[in-house]
């Protein structure tokens, strides 16, 4: 940075994103702000993607020049790329778009700890969906364990030995904890299958670089078998027992216990330690999903830990998405360890995430459809699962294709259904809000989108995306 030519940046956008300080975002649609920014927008987009705002050699782009542009906390700096982000969406292009996503989750993001994660959700998620090409359209499949272990397989079948995968695994969270964490005093959590196979994988690699790796494993190494005992060999420190480990704040644990496959309740030595994880509460990094969270069901285990990131593999599962395990996971990463788009294709997939913004729709004009009274009739029905339906998306979809109608549920996810059999989850539903109140306000957002000929489909996925990530 320090060789970098500042570019010139008129006034009257440095007065105007000074200006941006208001720490909830749900409020910054309420006082304008993006729409008085409207006029700003050539000049902003000219100032972040300038020749001359390139950092370095590798022709990478920041845009911090724009929105570091005086001292001030994390907040307000991410409230500013948001302004940003919302203009990019209205009026940019793609290929814009697609650079300043990047910048911004490689060079903002990662020194942001303090923002809410469905706010980071929402400003990415806006950036990729409104572009229709490869690159804002990848990963939305959302897999059972068993499609998962399917993938797994018929990629192994093909010839890719499975320890290959879990190197691949262990170098994709290695290199993401590199990327945005700062070399500390790191734990690793070793379980007795493949996910600790990751995580003996994850401490060798970060010890090579020079962190301060320790690591404990829940079971004696002899009687780890196959590519967990291959990868525990990839380790030369001393491995100690889970009875022995003391948890502190200062630590970053990587947790590596339990996969997907985790049901019931934890037991001694690991409850134990997952006592004193919630008690000191240091920063946890989850491998493939937080140990206790079942990766079909979303079910999760007294005790299980909260970790601020889950990196996965190939593709979220439904236990990313749906609640309690939803809670758990923090912002899911999903690295791609070398399973083919054809293996998730044979396997199949649960659901898809819905991730739909309507284009050239202001958040305001959102906000606006939300309070008003609906026009059309009912066009979507609301349903609830209970804890006596053992599989409560099937339930959906039977509803919706029985009724030729959108069934949707509001509590605790939001679940839409459709009469084709297809099925979207949106992660992030607001709590706060009583149930009769936003199933009122998903209405009048359908009926108002309908109005603007968009699809019953588009209307019910923009309408629940909304709700999810600007407060319900």
């Amino acid at each position: 940075m320090s060789n970098m030519t500042r570019p010139h940046i008129p006034q009257e956008i440095v007065t105007f994103l000074q200006s941006i300080t208001i720490a909830e975002l749900g409020y910054i649609s309420q006082a304008d702000y993006g729409w008085k920014a409207e006029q700003h927008y050539e000049a902003l987009k000219q100032i972040i993607f300038e020749q001359n705002c390139r950092v370095d050699e590798s022709q990478n782009w920041y845009p911090g020049e724009v929105v570091n542009l005086c001292s001030c906390d994390s907040k307000t700096i991410f409230i500013r790329a948001y302004v940003m982000c919302l203009l990019l969406i209205s009026y940019g292009g793609g290929d814009a778009c697609e650079r300043f996503y990047k910048t911004f989750r490689e060079s903002v993001l990662r020194d942001i700890s303090d923002i809410p994660q469905h706010y980071v959700s929402f400003v990415c998620d806006a950036l990729l969906i409104n572009f229709d090409t490869d690159f804002f359209r990848k990963h939305r499949e959302i897999l059972t364990n068993a499609q998962m272990a399917e993938a797994d397989r018929s990629t192994i079948e093909s010839g890719v030995p499975g320890f290959t995968l879990m190197q691949n695994a262990g170098q994709a969270v290695a290199d993401i904890i590199i990327e945005r964490v700062q070399p500390c005093k790191t734990l690793v959590l070793c379980g007795p299958g493949n996910n600790g196979g990751d995580g003996f994988v994850i401490a060798a690699l970060l010890k090579a670089q020079g962190w301060e790796v320790a690591v404990a494993s829940c079971v004696p190494l002899e009687t780890l078998k196959g590519d967990a005992k291959m990868a525990a060999d990839l380790w030369s420190g001393e491995v100690l027992r889970f009875e022995d480990i003391e948890i502190t704040s200062d630590l970053l644990v990587v947790d590596a216990v339990f996969g997907t496959g985790f049901r019931g309740e934890f037991r001694s030595p690991v409850l134990e330690v997952f006592q004193k994880m919630e008690k000191a509460k240091p920063l946890v990094i989850a491998v493939d999903i937080p140990s206790g969270v079942n990766g079909t069901t979303g079910a999760a285990a007294s005790f299980c830990p909260e970790a601020k990131l889950t990196v996965t593999f190939c593709r979220k599962k439904l236990g990313h998405v749906l609640s309690p395990g939803s809670a758990h996971c923090g912002h899911v990463v999903v690295a791609d360890i070398g399973i083919p788009d054809s293996s998730v294709a044979q396997a199949g997939f649960a659901a898809l995430e819905n991730s739909f913004i309507p284009p050239k729709i202001t958040l305001r004009e959102l906000n606006e459809m939300a309070e008003m009274r609906a026009l059309h009739k009912r066009l979507v029905q609301f349903a609830e699962t209970n804890q006596s339906i053992t599989d409560p998306l099937a339930f959906l979809r039977e509803r919706a294709e029985q009724g030729k109608c959108f069934v949707m549920q509001t509590k605790p996810d939001f679940i839409l259904a459709t009469p084709e059999g297809e099925v979207l989850i949106t992660p992030h539903a607001p709590e706060k809000a009583r149930k009769k109140e936003i199933e009122a306000r998903i209405e009048n957002l359908i009926s108002g989108l309908v109005e603007r000929k968009f699809s019953v489909r588009e209307a019910a996925c923009a309408a629940l995306y909304h709700l999810a990530h600007m407060g319900g």
